[in-house]
């Protein structure tokens, strides 16, 4: 496992940190496709949840600006969105609750795979966006869903048509968050909300959280917005032009 990448088990909480503090954890193609991985050592170590965290000032910055400049054809630009895809849908339909622990920077698809966590616990320090219109790219109607059914139809279209930035407060009043709390308190706020979940009967944890998904009526992998178009959004011109490829 990368040392982007670290993780440890404090009893029966599991904790996946990004470790890299220099580029705001902007998360690579390595560390989304051992993410998944990761995540099944931990439960096969005992985990009955996991948290997710930055190290430094940020959650996540999104996908590593470099590597999205470094795409050169269709098969780069596949394997790069499949890798995220392919995470997002680990982490929306995993066994045990996960939680994810904000503060600072939670932007792109560091916010995207906030948004597949259970749980969204963040700092008043913390903002949210999602730039993909401003870029130039495209996500499927799954993703998209997942927005909606954490913030609702506002917060989606804020973040997604307008290219908005969110502060902490905005985000908490339309739903996103499921605690606001200052920087000092979060460690703690967390480490609490976890604990409880992991004192709870894991096999019927595992079947609400299942049932609770379904009922969140997300459209199944399939979508209009087809693969070859969002693959194609990543090799335009545009995207080109603005990431500074």
């Amino acid at each position: 496992m990368s040392s982007d990448i670290t993780c440890s088990l404090n009893g029966q909480i599991g904790f996946i940190t990004f470790n890299r503090p220099q580029v705001h954890n902007a998360i690579s193609l390595e560390m989304w496709a051992a993410i998944p991985g990761v995540m099944d050592k931990l439960l096969e170590s005992g985990a009955r949840v996991i948290v997710f965290l930055g190290e430094g000032d940020s959650f996540a910055s999104g996908a590593d600006l470099d590597e999205l400049k470094a795409i050169d054809g269709e098969d780069s630009a596949r394997r790069i969105w499949h890798q995220i895809l392919n995470c997002f849908e680990h982490i929306w339909s995993f066994r045990i609750p996960t939680i994810a622990m904000i503060h600072g920077s939670c932007i792109g698809g560091g916010c995207l795979l906030a948004t597949a966590c259970d749980f969204r616990i963040a700092s008043k320090h913390s903002f949210f966006a999602v730039p993909v219109s401003r870029l130039g790219l495209m996500l499927d109607d799954r993703t998209i869903g997942r927005l909606v059914a954490a913030g609702g139809v506002p917060f989606a279209k804020e973040l997604l048509l307008a290219s908005m930035s969110m502060n902490a407060e905005r985000a908490y009043s339309l739903g996103y968050l499921n605690q606001l709390v200052e920087v000092g308190q979060l460690n703690d706020a967390v480490g609490a909300f976890a604990e409880q979940i992991s004192r709870n009967v894991g096999s019927a944890v595992e079947a609400s959280k299942r049932s609770i998904n379904i009922a969140a009526g997300l459209p199944e992998r399939t979508s209009q917005i087809t693969d070859e178009q969002i693959v194609a959004s990543y090799l335009s011109e545009e995207f080109r032009k603005r990431v500074g490829g």
